[in-house]
């Protein structure tokens, strides 16, 4: 839920987590190999993966309509399937989810800050879709909103998240919603004022724990802080006073602060080290599962930080930027003859 963000270069650097020491480059770790990397078909682009079925869920462009649907990569077969096609013929799939219960998605027009979006969900055991909310902004409403309105969601053992602008007693809030799929029950999570210059974005589930960061605008510049919701006792804790776009998987949360730092925060310790110093230029959208982390960064170098071992992983090839840690599988998009071309690589924990 922010304006267009620009992502910049970015310089290796890592440290470890035990004894939190910057690292040489003589000491980056070269143990995966990319040459037999597998390649994703041309009009898709992945979204997440089905730990049940072991396949990638992806956006596929239908040339023939401008429309985007949704299905699934099998890694046994390497066959797409269909799954998804937009409810609304006058909107698009703009993002989606799945846990391998459940696919959710989201539709919407060309416009991201506009407030006629749609979610809805598909329950991949029995085939039916529901419709789980919509922007309830009107024009002139959602034209008071300075961020983005679009939800961008995410999704874990049946409960989806996401933020977005709503209306309560006649007062433009930015809201962080909860979503049990599985007992359609909705659960707002934290508001705050929708017309101020803050918002709350990037919100993540995995497990019992929902993070997401709230930004704000001062001078021109913008700051954050990092938030984590415990579903089990519904407590709110601040764990970082300044973060961007985190991220969680098992028992680590990651994020981004001043633009170049990359900061690993585990819940059992409550620790929080930083794994990538910062420099002149920007690093942005971390993934990760148990064992790895990698983000985006436009000087086109794939790196892969390992939690376990504390070290930093360089692939010698050139991408787009669109690394991503999907369960098992690390994505990327690698720039070949000025074309993308999607890879992956099933990473072993």
């Amino acid at each position: 839920m922010k304006k267009n963000i620009i992502i910049l270069s970015i310089i290796l650097l890592s440290i470890l987590l035990t004894s939190c020491h910057v690292k040489t480059n003589s000491q980056i770790h070269k143990s995966l190999n990319i040459d037999n990397a597998s390649i994703i078909p041309q009009n898709t682009i992945p979204l997440g993966f089905d730990k049940y079925k072991k396949r990638i869920l992806v956006s596929i462009e239908n040339k023939n309509n401008e429309k985007t649907e949704l299905g699934f990569y099998d890694l046994n077969t390497s066959v797409v399937k269909p799954v998804i096609k937009p409810v609304n013929t006058d909107k698009n799939i703009i993002n989606a989810a799945t846990d391998g219960k459940y696919i959710a998605w989201v539709e919407a027009s060309d416009n991201p800050y506009g407030n006629d979006w749609i979610i809805y969900a598909y329950n991949i055991k029995n085939g039916t879709i529901k419709k789980i909310d919509y922007g309830k902004l009107n024009e002139k409403s959602a034209s008071k909103v300075s961020f983005n309105q679009q939800p961008n969601l995410s999704l874990d053992s049946s409960k989806l998240v996401w933020s977005t602008y709503e209306i309560q007693n006649n007062k433009i809030l930015c809201s962080l919603i909860l979503y049990d799929l599985a007992n359609d029950k909705k659960q707002v999570i934290r508001s705050i004022d929708g017309l101020g210059n803050s918002y709350i974005g990037h919100p993540k589930i995995f497990g019992n724990y929902i993070v997401w960061h709230e930004g704000k605008i001062e001078e021109q510049s913008e700051v954050g802080k990092v938030y984590l919701y415990n579903i089990s006792n519904s407590k709110i804790a601040k764990i970082s006073d300044n973060g961007f776009t985190p991220n969680i998987y098992g028992e680590n949360i990651v994020w981004v602060s001043d633009k170049s730092h990359i900061s690993l925060y585990n819940l059992k310790t409550k620790n929080t080290v930083e794994i990538v110093k910062g420099d002149a230029v920007e690093r942005w959208f971390p993934s990760l599962n148990d064992t790895y982390i990698t983000w985006y960064d436009n000087m086109g170098i794939l790196e892969l930080y390992n939690i376990k071992t504390g070290k930093l992983q360089d692939f010698p090839i050139k991408t787009n930027n669109f690394s991503s840690i999907m369960g098992n599988v690390l994505s990327w998009t690698k720039l070949e003859n000025n074309k993308g071309i999607t890879q992956f690589i099933t990473l072993s924990e």
